[in-house]
């Protein structure tokens, strides 16, 4: 009924139309069994929708099924790492593994770099097959088909130990159609995911523009900036500082949670990361405090060892540091401090980016409603003091009068844009 499950359907019947031009005779030949199984597990597939792991567990299964092979899995690759998504058979207990690729030559590498199908049928003596593996699973044969999304390689469908005892040219046709499904699968999970946190983002900018700007004076716009670092961000901490570096001014607008471990001196703050990710105007994301690398040079190497220090012995495990800019002037900084080791994915760097442009047009808002608010406050006590001076008949009435009218007309003006 949908527009997915639509061309889900159309694939699939694009496949089944298809086996005609798979091999067909010798054994290197495909049966009209085992078309009938590719298209069962990629109507399978096309179920599973957005649902990425079920996407791809059953792609394993498939695989273990359709090429008779004693274990399958699926790892997801980024850079020279890959991640064991789903698996089975034998090999379901690397589910969830992490691994960095085996340097050439490799069966991985190989599939990666060629895009294309290998296959390894003595594996026991093939230096392609990773060592570390091939012991503990027993691995007698290997077949690596590259997942190829949009001309890159984004992961491989791996199977091992074929029943026949050999992967031959028509498993290996068999296994690259079904690859080619698996891709797709996971291609159209991500594009529905990124659809799904699209929306998601846009509510939350939506909401947290409206409640900002709801707010307008010092005294409740902070405590609403508070709850939405801590509700919609998932904050345990932040800062907000004013930060000017051509006069070296540093002042805290608001600080929470593990935001107070930092310095706010000046000297402190412009020998920190905070004040580096000011000057350059360039946002810093530290995703695991725990395992940070060092800046590229000794001075930023020390700023950097000095803010993951303070901001992890608080109880901080990632942090966002975003420079506050107007019409393209750097002049402040917020800083996100959070409970758990995240990753700053592309899509999440671009909500925090946003959420710091609308920040820094509401700071200057209320900044400027602030001063005009001042401002109309000392006219006012002034004008008080002026009536009450001329209003005294003498000159010690006149000087209580005086004390009274400063007394009462400056207790409004003492809103401070400070730290709680």
């Amino acid at each position: 009924g949908t527009p997915g499950a639509l061309a889900a359907l159309v694939v699939v019947h694009a496949h089944a139309e298809a086996g005609a031009a798979l091999p067909t005779a010798a054994r290197g030949a495909v049966s009209r069994g085992e078309v009938d199984t590719l298209v069962a597990v990629a109507r399978e597939l096309a179920r599973a929708g957005h649902d990425v792991t079920a996407a791809l567990e059953q792609l394993a299964a498939g695989a273990g099924t359709l090429l008779a092979a004693e274990g399958a899995c699926v790892v997801l690759l980024e850079r020279d790492t890959g991640q064991v998504a789903a698996a089975a058979g034998t090999l379901a207990a690397l589910r969830g593994h992490s691994t960095v690729l085996m340097a050439p030559p490799s069966l991985f590498g190989e599939a990666v770099r060629e895009r294309r199908l290998v296959v390894a049928n003595d594996a026991a003596h093939d230096p392609r097959v990773d060592p570390r593996y091939s012991a503990a699973f027993g691995m007698r044969q290997v077949l690596v088909a590259p997942l190829v999304i949009d001309g890159e390689v984004a992961g491989v469908m791996c199977a091992v130990n074929s029943a026949r005892g050999a992967f031959s040219e028509g498993d290996g046709v068999l296994a690259q159609r079904l690859a080619d499904h698996g891709a797709l699968a996971l291609r159209n999970a991500r594009l529905y995911r990124a659809a799904e946190r699209a929306a998601q983002h846009a509510r939350l900018l939506a909401d947290a523009g409206r409640a900002l700007a709801g707010h307008v004076t010092p005294r409740s716009f902070f405590p609403t900036l508070a709850r939405l670092a801590s509700d919609a961000l998932g904050a345990c901490g932040f800062r907000l500082l004013r930060a000017d570096p051509a006069t070296g001014e540093v002042a805290p607008l608001w600080v929470g949670g593990t935001g107070h471990a930092l310095p706010h001196s000046p000297a402190a703050f412009w020998g920190s990361l905070g004040g580096a990710v000011v000057r350059s105007g360039t946002p810093v994301f530290l995703e695991d405090l725990a395992g940070e690398a060092s800046g590229p040079t000794p001075q930023d190497q020390e700023a950097q060892r000095g803010y993951v220090a303070a901001a992890a012995g608080a109880g901080a495990r990632a942090v966002a540091l975003l420079p506050l800019a107007l019409e393209g002037t750097v002049g402040g900084l917020f800083a996100l401090h959070f409970p758990d080791a995240r990753r700053f994915d592309p899509e999440t760097r671009a909500l925090l980016a946003d959420f710091g442009a609308q920040l820094a047009v509401a700071v200057r808002n209320v900044s400027l409603l602030d001063a005009e608010q001042r401002a109309r406050a000392r006219a006012e006590a002034s004008a008080a003091v002026a009536r009450a001076a001329l209003g005294a008949g003498d000159l010690a009435a006149g000087a209580r009068a005086i004390l009274g009218a400063l007394d009462a007309s400056f207790v409004v003006a003492g809103l401070a844009l400070g730290v709680g």
